[in-house]
């Protein structure tokens, strides 16, 4: 998750050099490129929202397997399952 945040950032200093240049050129399209910025930068944060979310699921679920396969081996072992 802190890599999407730093993603998320360096986007934001790669993109504002650009912006800031183009405001002392073209003021009415510096304000639209500006608006494009905060749409990509929304739509960025949505995304990592999903994906930090998504994977907070895979975790659990992972987790959820994990103890299922620690839970098998002691009844597996319990059972004499290793022992020929």
């Amino acid at each position: 998750m802190k890599r999407f945040f730093l993603l998320a950032g360096f986007a934001l200093l790669l993109l504002a050099p650009l912006s800031s240049t183009s405001v002392a050129q073209n003021p009415p399209a510096a304000s639209n490129e500006q608006q494009q910025i905060a749409r990509a930068v929304r739509e960025l944060q949505e995304q990592q929202m999903a994906i930090a979310q998504n994977q907070t699921k895979m975790e659990e679920k992972v987790a959820a397997i994990e103890e299922a396969v620690r839970q098998a081996r002691i009844f597996a072992s319990r059972a004499g399952a290793g022992r020929r």
